[in-house]
């Protein structure tokens, strides 16, 4: 389930929002959130925060927000642009004090005065938790194209604060393929569903010698070889189609899709109400497209759904899940939809709340689409029992929005075993534009139930379907017969 592109802010993709594990810090949000420019002139670079590598070039400009979060084994580093539209800071003390608020503090924020690479600075640590994170909050020594300043805020782990503030720097200088296919092996090492199955030193020196054959190491293009050692041993450990490296202009070609087939409904008769749910991967603006038609075709078709619902699945590859979930919004059950388990045993959930959103964690995201009473009010009017179709090419995000249709007390699954591809990437922005996927989360149902492997079908059913389902398709048969409450299979 490919969120997004890959990671984007919070409210809009479910790679995005997940990533691996805050373990020594578990008061802390185990959500991930980065836009980054796509140029490589005005990239923030990350490395392992243990040894931490950061360029920040003179010529940076954060666009409307920078935020990111990057977790490994060993702690955290974070940093974001404090330039809310809506917040007008007009001075570092104004900066510093809406850092202090953040939740990372709880309230007891010590805020001091440093300089830093010749720059007025504050640092802001707990004055409650010696051990908890320190942030510094600077002013970036190049404004924004209208003259404006911008003001960042970076926050590591206490243990690593010094030699990570140390090591940020304003000078673009090359970035070597060593760095390169160090920063991707301590990536995957940290994050990685097989992380525990691997020998990592000696893979990460069998990547390292396949660069010895370039003489012009500042091609970083180069380094493709060296990571795919790396994800040849993701996949030989038992790891899923969810690791990948994409290339600089997949990535830009990803970033500007739209959905190549929309949702479809109709009535089925005899009080069934039908929604056949293709994958979907594209931008912002076609994924809320996408989740609005959903949303408009359960209204739609509410009114016919007096005995239940069939939820056609099938041939569903997966992409991103969120705007699925959004457009079924009303018909999911509200609390725990579907549970996300890393490698270390960090758990979260994806929820509905009582105010009819998406929670991560016990987050809540922003609203994805509008949300109407009345959408809530006809989709209440037809029953939510809910027989979901799914065949071995119902995948990834598709597998997912199953769980989350039969998180329901009055839901089954007809057909065959599912693809197997229930967990969910983060992916790691690199120095050339390119991005590394990496599975780093299992997704599991709404009460933990985890699935290493295909799902099985409460009734199995062979045979292949047709969208609407014609009278010699057997599974919506099947699936038919079990809303009427006549299954005799």
């Amino acid at each position: 389930m490919t969120h997004n592109h890959l990671l984007h802010s919070t409210r809009r993709s479910f790679l995005a929002m997940i990533a691996g594990g805050y373990a020594a810090y578990p008061s802390l949000r185990e959500t991930v959130s980065r836009q980054t420019p796509t140029s490589i002139d005005t990239k923030v670079y990350l490395s392992h925060p243990a040894r931490f590598t950061t360029r920040i070039p003179t010529t940076w400009n954060p666009d409307d927000t920078l935020r990111y979060d990057y977790a490994s084994r060993d702690g955290f580093i974070s940093g974001r642009n404090l330039n809310d539209p809506y917040t007008n800071i007009t001075s570092l003390d104004q900066a510093s004090e809406i850092a202090a608020s953040s939740w990372r503090f709880e309230g007891n924020a010590r805020v001091s005065p440093r300089r830093w690479q010749g720059l007025d600075a504050r640092s802001i640590s707990s004055s409650s938790d010696p051990g908890a994170p320190i942030s510094l909050v600077f002013v970036h020594p190049t404004a924004l194209a209208n003259g404006l300043s911008i003001y960042a805020e970076l926050t590591t782990s206490n243990h690593f604060f010094e030699s990570t503030i140390g090591a940020v720097s304003f000078d673009p200088k090359v970035v070597t393929l060593e760095l390169y296919v160090n920063t991707a092996a301590d990536f995957m090492e940290a994050h990685s569903i097989m992380r525990n199955s691997i020998r990592w030193a000696e893979l990460r020196s069998e990547a390292l010698s396949t660069l010895s054959r370039y003489a012009d190491t500042n091609q970083l293009w180069l380094a493709a070889g060296a990571l795919q050692v790396l994800l040849a041993a993701i996949a030989s450990a038992g790891g899923d189609g969810h690791n990948a490296l994409w290339t600089p202009d997949v990535v830009s070609r990803v970033a500007g899709l739209q959905a190549s087939s929309g949702p479809t409904g109709q009535a089925l008769g005899q009080g069934i109400g039908y929604l056949n749910i293709p994958g979907f991967s594209g931008n912002d603006d076609a994924g809320r497209a996408f989740a609005q038609s959903i949303r408009n075709l359960l209204v739609e078709q509410a009114p016919y759904a007096t005995v239940g619902w069939v939820i056609d699945l099938r041939s569903n590859p997966g992409g991103q899940m969120y705007p699925a979930l959004w457009g079924l919004l009303p018909l999911l059950r509200r609390g725990s939809l579907l549970t996300l388990l890393s490698a270390n045993g960090t758990t979260s959930r994806i929820t509905q709340t009582d105010r009819r959103v998406l929670a991560l964690g016990g987050e809540e995201l922003a609203p994805f689409i509008p949300s109407a009473q009345s959408e809530w009010q006809a989709v209440a009017a037809s029953r939510r029992r809910i027989a979901i179709l799914v065949d071995s090419t119902t995948a990834s995000a598709g597998e997912a929005t199953m769980l989350a249709l039969n998180a329901g007390t009055c839901s089954t699954t007809v057909g065959q075993a599912t693809a197997g591809m229930l967990t969910a990437p983060t992916t790691l922005d690199l120095f050339d534009g390119s991005r590394l996927m990496v599975s780093t989360w299992w997704v599991g149902s709404h009460n933990g139930g985890i699935y290493q492997g295909h799902f099985m079908p409460d009734l199995e059913v062979a045979g292949s379907g047709d969208s609407p389902p014609s009278a010699a398709d057997k599974v919506a048969g099947a699936g038919t017969r079990w809303l009427l409450g006549d299954d005799d299979s």
